[in-house]
């Protein structure tokens, strides 16, 4: 008979269950759920992914450090279409990035 072995959560794993899963965990447990994701992701230099769940779990801190993690700004570049826009007014027409 073959003994069950604690295996850590690996990327695919989180990256299905964070995909398709997370929607039927309860309240407390989906929270979790979604920042022990950001953590695998974030240490697997999966920013895109990273910053996907930050930015679902509506975390301000944790989106800023996702946005500023690549040290490239190569890898930032595509990283910034994935924030949301700030609600423009009629008088702003034009958008302006500015990578420091």
């Amino acid at each position: 008979m073959s003994e069950l072995t604690f295996r850590p959560p690996s990327f695919l794993f989180t990256s299905l269950l964070s995909n398709s899963c997370v929607n039927l965990l309860v309240p407390p447990d989906d929270v979790r759920f979604l920042r022990t994701a950001h953590e695998i992701y974030a240490k697997n230099s999966r920013y895109s992914e990273a910053l996907t769940l930050a930015i679902r779990l509506n975390d301000k801190d944790l989106i800023r450090a996702d946005f500023e993690a690549p040290a490239n700004p190569f890898v930032q570049l595509p990283i910034c279409f994935l924030l949301p826009l700030p609600p423009t007014t009629s008088s702003q027409t034009s958008f302006h990035l500015t990578l420091s």
